[in-house]
C-alpha cells in the first residue's frame, strides 16, 4: 500500500513539475514574441473599433480592406505595422522589399490562419502538405504540358472568334458584358487541358457551366466569412464556418457536388480503358485523369477526397484568377485606345514576321511581344487577383530595418497597396504598361521588377504563372491582334468590387474587325 501511495505521489509531483515547465515555457515565448513585436509600429486598433467596424458591419471584408489600406497610408514610410490585439495579433506587410524578403525565406513556408477558409472550401489540408501538392501538380505545369495545352487553347480561340463574328454580322458587334466572353472562354479551356471534359460554354452563347460558374458565388460569400473575426479565436474552425453561414456551407455543397460529379464521369470513362496503370508522363494526360489513374485499383478509386481537393483548388485559384486579369485588361484597352493601337502594331509586327518565316506562334516565341507582357503585368499591378495573401513562420525572421518577425504570427502582405506604392510605381493609379518596358537594367526598372509580387515569391509562388502568361497572352493576341475594343463606359464607372479574389470586370464592350 505504501508503496502504491509512492508510486502516485511520485506522479502527482512530475505531473505538476511538467505544468510548471511548460508555464514557464509559453511566458518565455509569449515574451519572446513580445520582444519582437514591440519593434514593429502598433495600429492600436481597440476591441470597441473590431466590433464597430467588422462585427456591426453588413461588408466587414470592405471594412477590414479599406481600414489596413487606411493604415497601410500611416505606416507608409515603415511599410509594415501590427493590427489587431492579442492574441490575434497580425503583422501587415505594405513594403514590397520586405514582403520579398519573407516570401522567400524558408522559414516562412507555412500558410496563415487565413487559409483555413480555403481547406474548409476545397474540403482538404492540401495547404499544409506543400510535398505532396508539388509533386502531383507540377508535372502539369511543365513546358511539355503547356505545349499540349496549347493548340486546345487555339481551337477555343477559334470558337470564341466565330461567335464575336457572327455578333458583329448579326448587329453591331456589342456586348452588355465582357466578363462572359472571357468566363466562357478560361471555363472551356480549363475544362478539356486539365480534366478532359467539354464544358462548352462558348457554344451556348457564353453561358457558363454550372460548376465553374457557382466559384463566383463560393467566393464572394467566403469573403463574408473571412472577414469574421471570431473565426480567429476558434479552434475548431471548420466547425466554426459551417455554424456561422448557412449560405456558405451551402455553395460550398454546391461546388463540391458538381465537382464529384466531375469526377465520377471521368472514373467510369477511365475504368473503361484497357490501360489503366499510373501514369508517369503527363505530356499527354489531364491532371484528373492522372489523380484518378494513379489511384485506381480493380476499378475502385481510393482517396477520392484527395481528388476533389485537387480539382476544387484548379477551379477557385484557375478560373477566377485569369478571368479577372484578362477582363480588367480589355477595359483597360478599351479605354485607352493609343495604348491599344500600340499593342496591335507590335502583334501585327510580330504576326507578318512569322508568316515570313514560316513559323507557328509557340509559347517561346510569344514572349518576343514585350509590349504585351507589359500590359498582362501592368494590369496585375493594378488588380492584383489575390489582394492579400499570408504566410506563419516557424522560426523568427530578422530584417534589414532592425525589426523581426516573431515565429508562429500571421503575417499578411497587402497586395493591392504594394502595387500602388508611389515610392516604385510612379503615378500609381494610372494604366501605364511602358513603365515595365525597358532596353536598358537601371536601378529604377530593378526595382520596379522587385516590387512586383503579383504571383507571390519563393517556393510558394504560383505554380500555374506559365500556364496563366500563355493563356492570357493568346487571349490578347487573338482578340487585339483581329478586333479593335472599346469600352462602353465612361472610364471609372466600372469599381472593382472588394472580395477575397479579385473579382472580374463588368462593362459593355463593343468588337469591331480590323482590316
Amino acid at each position: 500500500m505504501i508503496i502504491f501511495q509512492l508510486i502516485i505521489a511520485i506522479i502527482m509531483v512530475s505531473f505538476v513539475y511538467t505544468l510548471i515547465r511548460f508555464y514557464r515555457f509559453f511566458r518565455w515565448f509569449e515574451y519572446e514574441i513580445y520582444e519582437h513585436l514591440k519593434r514593429i509600429p502598433d495600429a492600436n486598433f481597440s476591441w470597441w473599433k473590431i466590433i464597430r467596424e467588422f462585427l456591426l458591419s453588413k461588408d466587414p471584408y470592405y471594412n477590414f480592406f479599406c481600414i489596413i489600406n487606411r493604415l497601410a497610408d500611416k505606416y507608409e514610410s515603415v511599410g509594415i505595422f501590427r493590427f489587431l490585439p492579442k492574441p490575434a495579433t497580425h503583422i501587415i506587410v505594405t513594403d514590397p522589399v520586405i514582403a520579398r524578403k519573407i516570401l522567400t525565406s524558408g522559414d516562412f513556408l507555412d500558410k496563415s490562419m487565413q487559409y483555413q477558409l480555403f481547406r474548409f472550401l476545397i474540403l482538404d489540408n492540401l495547404f499544409n502538405t506543400l510535398r505532396q501538392h508539388k509533386r502531383e501538380m507540377s508535372p502539369h505545369f511543365r513546358m511539355e504540358s503547356l505545349n499540349f495545352y496549347f493548340s486546345n487553347v487555339e481551337k477555343y480561340l477559334k470558337l470564341l472568334n466565330e461567335n464575336i463574328d457572327k455578333c458583329i454580322d448579326d448587329g453591331d458587334g456589342r456586348f452588355k458584358d465582357a466578363k462572359p466572353i472571357v468566363a466562357s472562354f478560361i471555363a472551356d479551356t480549363i475544362g478539356v487541358n486539365f480534366f478532359n471534359i467539354e464544358f462548352n460554354s462558348i457554344g451556348s452563347c457564353f453561358k457558363v457551366a454550372d460548376c465553374v460558374d457557382v466559384v463566383d458565388e463560393t467566393i464572394h460569400v467566403a469573403s463574408k466569412s473571412l472577414a469574421n473575426l471570431a473565426i480567429y479565436f476558434t479552434h475548431n474552425r471548420n466547425l466554426f464556418l459551417s455554424l456561422i453561414s448557412r449560405r456558405l456551407t451551402d455553395v460550398c455543397h454546391r461546388l463540391n457536388s458538381a465537382v464529384l460529379q466531375i469526377i465520377t464521369n471521368r472514373i467510369k470513362e477511365n475504368v473503361k480503358t484497357e490501360n489503366c496503370q499510373p501514369v508517369s508522363n503527363a505530356t499527354t494526360t489531364t491532371l484528373l485523369d492522372t489523380l484518378i489513374r494513379t489511384r485506381l485499383n480493380d476499378g475502385n478509386v481510393s482517396k477520392i477526397e484527395e481528388i476533389r481537393a485537387h480539382i476544387n483548388l484548379i477551379l477557385i485559384a484557375g478560373y477566377d484568377t485569369t478571368k479577372t486579369t484578362l477582363t480588367w485588361c480589355l477595359y483597360q484597352l478599351g479605354h485607352h485606345q493609343q495604348i491599344q493601337e500600340r499593342l496591335y502594331n507590335e502583334i501585327r509586327q510580330f504576326l507578318n514576321e512569322l508568316d515570313d518565316n514560316n513559323e507557328k506562334i509557340t509559347i517561346m516565341n510569344m514572349k518576343r511581344l514585350k509590349f504585351l507582357e507589359c500590359c498582362i503585368l501592368e494590369t496585375l499591378r493594378l488588380y492584383p487577383p489575390g489582394l492579400i495573401i499570408g504566410r506563419c513562420g516557424r522560426r523568427p525572421l530578422l530584417l534589414a530595418n532592425g525589426m523581426c518577425i516573431p515565429a508562429g504570427v500571421n503575417v499578411l502582405f497587402n497586395l493591392w497597396k504594394m502595387g500602388r506604392n508611389p515610392k516604385y510605381f510612379k503615378q500609381p493609379d494610372m494604366f501605364n504598361p511602358e513603365r515595365f518596358l525597358t532596353d536598358t537594367e537601371t536601378d529604377h526598372h530593378i526595382s520596379i521588377r522587385a516590387a512586383f509580387l503579383p504571383f507571390s515569391a519563393g517556393i510558394r509562388s504560383c505554380i500555374g504563372k506559365e500556364y496563366a502568361m500563355m493563356q492570357m497572352r493568346l487571349f490578347l493576341i487573338n482578340i487585339i491582334g483581329r478586333y479593335m475594343i472599346q469600352s462602353l463606359d465612361n472610364y471609372g464607372d466600372t469599381i472593382p468590387e472588394i472580395n477575397m479574389i479579385h473579382p472580374a470586370a463588368q462593362f459593355p464592350i463593343q468588337f469591331q474587325r480590323r482590316n
